[in-house]
């Protein structure tokens, strides 16, 4: 049996040597559920960057095509990602993604890895 403990200090340690910060932001919505434009900030944390590869297969006439497609994900502690949900508003060195999934790494409570998604919006 893992002691989770031990485990937490490690990615605590490796968060903290190697880690950056990030901000998460939502935006506002009125009494009507409708969103008002504004964002208001939810949560700061460090966490570690770092872009998984995924495989896209596609077919066409004579065969598949493979492409690789680098999806950004956030390796951080887990007690940090409580309040983030999908849809929030992650910044990072001066770009904006999408939060599209918070995973919790072996159900384990110890990390979470988060999924997310660049906003394409002319900055780039």
């Amino acid at each position: 049996m893992m002691n989770k403990s031990i485990e937490l200090y490690k990615v605590k340690r490796e968060i903290k040597m190697h880690g950056s910060e990030f901000t998460v932001k939502r935006n506002k919505i009125d009494e009507y559920k409708e969103p008002t434009g504004e964002q208001e900030t939810i949560t700061a944390f460090r966490g570690l960057f770092h872009i998984t590869k995924t495989f896209q297969t596609r077919t066409v006439k004579d065969g598949t095509v493979t492409r690789t497609k680098g999806q950004p994900m956030v390796l951080a502690e887990y007690s940090d990602t409580e309040e983030i949900s999908n849809g929030d508003i992650i910044e990072y060195n001066g770009l904006e993604y999408t939060v599209a999934d918070v995973n919790n790494v072996e159900q384990m409570n110890i990390i979470a890895d988060i999924s997310m998604e660049l906003i394409m919006n002319g900055n780039i």
